[in-house]
């Protein structure tokens, strides 16, 4: 028995003390992370955004066109135009708005709101008229059904938790004949390339590092949302990194 007792101390000695001591930094690693990541990501974001929404711009300048000609109100009217931002980060869409918008904008990282209401005040005819620190999955009680002309998304639904239910939210807020437009980067259209290939070994570590979806399938999802008409079109921008080449930019109609 003596010597039962002291293989079983050795091990526990061996292996157990040791993976038990692994775990702990482990989990006190991770929780560092946690409250980091929001910090380093706000510092980062601005600085990779601001070039991958240069490298869009031309894409960029005509999807915000659309959303200009589909203003269901003269630029002179009292009236305010309705819309919602899904991941506005520091506010880079700000400037393509239509006069007089009333715009919600969802934000999980609330370290952006101060950039986003200095960004705001550079634009009089803009109105910040909230500011949700929260995703976009549900946004009951906070924003109304078939309240908003429009909604506005770019490159941001690859870093969802879950694209099905963003949309179903983005369907249920808009009127009966509202838009939402959007910009996304996407899984490659090339399939079964080596950037297809690559794209899915290497997804685990751009999630877990920056919570980016790299081979999201946005457009087979926001097929089957239920919008009366969806009109996008796929390219690939070549200024682009290879893994975030592949593009889709368009509007879905209510």
């Amino acid at each position: 028995m003596a010597l039962i007792d002291a293989k079983m101390s050795g091990y526990f000695q061996q292996y157990v003390v040791p993976l038990a001591g692994l775990f702990i930094v482990l989990r006190i690693l991770h929780s560092i992370y946690l409250k980091l990541h929001p910090i380093v990501f706000a510092m980062i974001c601005p600085i990779v955004s601001k070039r991958h929404h240069g490298d869009i711009k031309e894409q960029k300048e005509k999807l915000f066109s659309e959303l200009l000609n589909s203003r269901p109100y003269r630029d002179d009217s009292n009236q305010r135009f309705l819309a919602l931002e899904i991941g506005c980060g520091t506010g880079q869409n700000f400037a393509f708005y239509p006069p007089n918008t009333s715009l919600a904008v969802v934000e999980p990282n609330s370290r952006f709101e101060t950039s986003v209401t200095k960004n705001a005040a550079k634009y009089p005819s803009l109105e910040i008229t909230k500011f949700l620190s929260m995703g976009a999955e549900d946004l009951r009680g906070h924003v109304e059904d078939s309240s908003l002309d429009a909604v506005v998304s770019t490159l941001t639904m690859c870093s969802v938790k879950d694209i099905e239910a963003v949309l179903s939210e983005v369907y249920r807020i808009l009127k009966p004949g509202g838009r939402f437009f959007f910009i996304e980067h996407t899984e490659t259209h090339t399939k079964n390339s080596w950037t297809h290939l690559f794209q899915r070994i290497l997804a685990p570590f751009f999630y877990s590092l920056a919570g980016c979806h790299i081979n999201n399938t946005f457009c087979g999802t926001l097929d089957r949302a239920g919008f009366g008409k969806v009109q996008y079109t796929k390219m690939d921008i070549r200024k682009c990194p290879r893994l975030f080449r592949s593009h889709v930019f368009g509007c879905a109609t209510k």
